[in-house]
């Protein structure tokens, strides 16, 4: 499995209720798309509403809802499908059903090639992991996975502006991140074998309330080499002299 392709929105450091990506462009058929995304509000207003795009493809909720310990008021995982390639897609997120409810937001995008499309997240019953804090320069997660061909992912969001992972996990590799207001960050690794209690931790730029997500993306089941065919001996009419 591969990364296939990035993208990233935000608000400028400004409220809006709507927030769109650049343009997502792929080159496989069957990415999974992920869009992570950080809110903040104005007086804790605001909020989430859906995620479109113009490709029209069908989004699924992973994590939705999930709160910081004080600013960051809305964290939101969601993913789609492409059974083909994308040509700068855009990737829009509704933030608020009125005037009243613009919200401060950013996001990242990626596409994953490889993976079991059909069922493409890891089963482990930790996923997807979670953790927060009010106040610090290291971001952490402990998950564990079922499958051994994964793609792991720490997806950080985090309530200030120009703040990013400045040191990924151990072994892991940036995506993209973006740095306006509020921040959000991303790393992957893939691994072959599983994983037990593996903590996920990322310095970060500034100490920052921050958000972490800590999931897997599952490649196809590889399948068992096949059985030989059986060679099989006739002898017929054959005498044995004593």
């Amino acid at each position: 499995m591969t990364i296939d392709g990035t993208d990233f929105g935000d608000t400028g450091g400004g409220t809006a209720q709507i927030m769109s990506g650049q343009g997502l462009t792929t080159t496989q058929n069957n990415d999974i798309i992920i869009v992570f995304i950080t809110i903040t509000t104005v007086a804790r207003r605001g909020g989430f509403v859906g995620v479109s795009d113009t490709a029209n493809l069908s989004w699924n909720s992973r994590v939705t809802g999930l709160k910081g310990p004080n600013l960051i008021t809305d964290v939101e995982m969601w993913y789609a499908i492409s059974s083909a390639p994308l040509s700068s897609d855009i990737i829009s997120v509704t933030l608020g059903a009125g005037p009243g409810n613009a919200a401060q937001a950013s996001m990242v995008i990626f596409a994953i090639s490889g993976s079991n499309y059909n069922s493409p997240f890891d089963s482990n019953s930790s996923l997807p992991a979670y953790n927060s804090n009010s106040s610090s320069g290291t971001s952490s997660v402990t998950i564990s996975t079922s499958n051994a061909n994964d793609i792991l992912l720490g997806l950080v969001g985090m309530a200030s502006q120009a703040n990013n992972i400045t040191v990924v996990s151990s072994g892991f590799t940036e995506i993209i991140n973006d740095q306006a207001g509020p921040s959000t960050d991303s790393e992957y690794k893939a691994i072959n074998s599983t994983q037990t209690n593996l903590n996920l931790t990322c310095a970060l730029a500034n100490t920052d309330e921050w958000v972490m997500i800590g999931d897997a993306i599952q490649a196809f089941p590889i399948p068992p080499p096949p059985t030989p065919h059986g060679v099989y001996l006739y002898i017929k009419n054959l005498n044995f002299i004593p």
